[in-house]
């Protein structure tokens, strides 16, 4: 494993744990107000100073990143499994399957991921687990594709032809063949994916943050 791959593992690491005990961490509650001490800048109390309100901004990111982090993971893992679905179906498949849900697939990668967030969001409306699924429904034809692309050449092999040729079942050929050794590339594309859920979570709370100022 290489030195860039273990850095990035251990930061990851350590974003998720003090997400996780955010409760325990923080010095502030983050939504506790001082407008006495509003836009104070780092110090020993506050270590990253405070916002307009005089919350406390470290104690506000540890408690924003359990947030990104959980809609990124939930975001992603939803994906993941619809897109390994879709993939898996549509390699083993072939023909007329195929060529729909690929064409479904390039239909969403056709939209750039921000505006088919937005998308989602505006026909199923605000809310946690509806930016979760949109970021959701922009990552899937990405992992669709890349496991589609994977099972194709795995599905050539002599070891699967050969269960296949015998009578295997489709579904003992798709997930306890195809699936296994296509397990290496999902795993990177996954971590991969979760920065970007991150960003495009974040785009799509700036723009309800906008629309509610509006109203």
């Amino acid at each position: 494993m290489s030195k860039a791959a273990i850095a990035s593992g251990f930061v990851i690491a350590v974003v998720g744990a003090l997400a996780l005990f955010a409760s325990a961490i923080a010095p502030f509650d983050p939504l506790e107000q001082d407008l006495a001490n509003n836009y104070a800048g780092p110090s020993l109390e506050h270590p990253f100073g405070t916002d307009d309100l005089g919350r406390d901004i470290w104690s506000r990111l540890l408690f924003g990143a359990r947030i990104s982090l959980g809609i990124a993971v939930a975001s992603v893992a939803f994906a993941l499994l619809v897109g390994t679905l879709v993939g898996l179906l549509s390699a083993y498949h072939g023909g007329l399957v195929d060529a729909s849900l690929m064409r479904l697939m390039d239909v969403l990668l056709a939209f750039p991921g921000i505006l088919l967030g937005i998308a989602v969001v505006v026909v199923l409306g605000n809310g946690v687990e509806n930016t979760i699924i949109a970021v959701a429904v922009m990552s899937t034809p990405t992992f669709a594709r890349l496991v589609r692309g994977s099972a194709l050449s795995i599905l050539e092999r002599d070891h699967v032809a050969a269960s296949r040729a015998l009578g295997a079942s489709a579904a003992r050929v798709i997930f306890g063949q195809v699936l296994p050794n296509a397990l290496t590339p999902l795993v990177v594309a996954s971590t991969l994916q979760l920065g970007t859920a991150i960003l495009i979570a974040s785009g799509l709370s700036s723009r309800r943050i906008r629309s509610g100022a509006r109203c």
